[in-house]
Parts: structure tokens; C-alpha cells; sequence
């Protein structure tokens, strides 16, 4: 590796974009910005009480369980996340977006944003809302 093609940490734990393709689309999934990042919080603090109903040991699940039960629990919320990442209109998602999809998707966005960073800001706020 020279030394122009050496990484940064930031770089390799929050790289720029991430490039899928769905439906023959290409998309780059990119960090949340502000006002992207305060509707997915919202999104999320509404699967948290979901999962919280559902009651799993969250730190005991892989990356692939976890996108599995997310997909579970959130069901339509979903969508709300990636009407926001891929830029496209629901009836658009409903009629390309496949299980498979979902998974690429969710993986993009968890390697891009510090998700782990993203729940806790939203169970914050989730415990604020209740007081």
C-alpha cells in the first residue's frame, strides 16, 4: 500500500458512500445529514419501543440477526428509513425493493452511520418523550 492509498480511520470506519444497486438502480448510501438524521431518530425511537415489547437480548445478536429482527419488528417503517436514503416515493419501494434489498440496504446504512450511536440518541429522546 503506497502512502497516497492509505485510509484514515475515519475513512475506513465512516466512509463517504457506499454504493448498491437496486431494482438495475444505482444508489450511493451516504451518513445521514442533519435533517435526515433527526427523521430517521424519530423512526427509530418508534421500532425501540417495539423492540423493547418484544424484549430480545439485543447484544447477544449478530449483524445478520439483527437486520432479520429489525426487518421483523419495523416492518413498515421501513420504508419511512429508505424513502430517506434511496430518495424515492413508496410506491416505487413497494414494487422493487426485495428481502434481499432490505438487507443491502440496512447493511449500508449501519456501515456508513454509527447506528449503534443513532439508537442511543433515539432511546434519549424516546425516554424524554415519556416524561
Amino acid at each position: 500500500m503506497t502512502e497516497k492509498s492509505k485510509k484514515t480511520d475515519e475513512e475506513v470506519f465512516y466512509p463517504d458512500g457506499i454504493d448498491i444497486e437496486i431494482a438495475k438502480e444505482k444508489f450511493n448510501i451516504k451518513p445521514f445529514v442533519l435533517k435526515n438524521r433527526l427523521i430517521v431518530l424519530k423512526i427509530i425511537g418508534e421500532v425501540i419501543k417495539d423492540f423493547n415489547f418484544q424484549q430480545k437480548d439485543m447484544a447477544k445478536l449478530t449483524q445478520g440477526d439483527m437486520i432479520s429482527l429489525l426487518i421483523e419488528v419495523a416492518g413498515g417503517k421501513l420504508i419511512d428509513i429508505y424513502q430517506v436514503v434511496l430518495g424515492k416515493e413508496k410506491e416505487w419501494l413497494e414494487n422493487n425493493v426485495t428481502l434481499k434489498d432490505e438487507f443491502k440496504i440496512i447493511k449500508a446504512i449501519s456501515e456508513v452511520n454509527d447506528i449503534s450511536f443513532l439508537v442511543q440518541q433515539a432511546k434519549v429522546l424516546t425516554k424524554r418523550a415519556k416524561v
